[in-house]
């Protein structure tokens, strides 16, 4: 006859609970943004070579674009609304 061992028992209730209550870090670590309509960022003036996407220490967004025989420009934004881009 076996019997079950009462040490393993607590030990899989306490990392069932652990995971339960880690499992809403996962979704609120995740930044999600919904827009309508596409946000436009810049002209073609500034080209749009290879963008790539960043966020500042406030989770908004930053745009970085190139243009070739220009070079790289960043485009930041607040609250959706993006500056004119800057050569870096």
């Amino acid at each position: 006859m076996m019997r079950s061992n009462p040490f393993i028992h607590s030990k899989f209730l306490t990392l069932v609970a652990m995971l339960l209550a880690w499992l809403p870090c996962l979704t609120q670590a995740q930044i999600t943004w919904d827009f309508a309509e596409p946000i436009a960022v810049a002209g073609v003036e500034f080209g749009n070579r290879c963008p790539r996407l960043a966020l500042d220490a406030s989770g908004n967004p930053m745009v970085l674009m190139g243009k070739s025989g220009e070079g790289l420009f960043l485009a930041t934004s607040d609250n959706g609304v993006f500056n004119t881009p800057l050569p870096i």
